[in-house]
């Protein structure tokens, strides 16, 4: 459980973590040589279904995405500090679809979307279980790269996990109803913040998932969409 700040930047939904808070959420080993801190939590969207993520499947994207950024807490004292750091970032990609019920973990966002609509607006949040966000799986893809906004610092160590978070259909509403502008052009929406996939520009793409068996796990090897989670 954590506190923190929800802000309309104009780009995205962030939530900010109170770093101040003796709470807090960390994540460590798998690919991780250190123990990272929850600092931010970012939204990209699109305006309709067949778009929205930033990472895709085979060609196919989510309709949203969910970036967790943790920064690494054994190196560095905040994240400020971390971003252009090595081994500064650790980054958790939720990719969502929209189920048939309401997803409670996200509902605290969701809830207080309407107090931040427009650009610059800010809201306090509390009680937000960050961690029931995260789906339960073992599995994931995982790669060396860069945060997706400006600077684009090439501080991140990116985990996509190989399951969907699922929200309702009223809370995708709920955020395509947010403007990147300010009150003097509230026709200017949010959605489609996503930015355009980038090749890998030949980083090493690992992952830890079980291919079926006889794989030969030979170097073009790619990975396989899991029907269950796109159709």
């Amino acid at each position: 459980m954590v506190f923190g700040l929800l802000i309309n930047s104009g780009h995205d939904l962030t939530f900010e973590v109170d770093e101040s808070t003796e709470w807090g959420v960390n994540i460590s080993m798998g690919p991780l040589s250190y123990k990272y801190r929850a600092a931010k939590l970012k939204v990209h969207f699109g305006s309709r279904d067949d778009r929205g993520s930033e990472h895709t499947i085979a060609d196919r994207a989510f309709v949203a995405e969910i970036h967790i950024y943790f920064y690494n807490g054994e190196l560095y004292t905040n994240f400020s500090d971390s971003i252009r750091a090595p081994h500064g970032i650790a980054a958790l990609s939720l990719l969502v679809k929209v189920g048939q019920t309401r997803n409670l973990a996200f509902e605290t966002i969701t809830h207080t979307i309407k107090k931040v609509r427009m650009k610059g607006d800010e809201a306090r949040v509390r009680n937000f279980y960050l961690g029931s966000l995260i789906p339960l799986t073992e599995q994931y893809i995982t790669y060396e790269g860069s945060f997706t906004q400006p600077g684009c610092y090439e501080t991140v160590t990116w985990i996509v996990f190989n399951k969907p978070v699922y929200i309702s259909r009223d809370q995708i509403d709920a955020l395509r109803i947010l403007n990147q502008g300010g009150r003097e052009n509230p026709q200017m929406l949010m959605a489609d913040n996503i930015r355009p996939t980038m090749s890998t520009n030949q980083r090493a793409v690992r992952t830890n998932i079980n291919f079926k068996s006889g794989c030969s796990m030979k170097h073009d090897m790619f990975y396989e969409v899991n029907q269950l989670y796109t159709d």
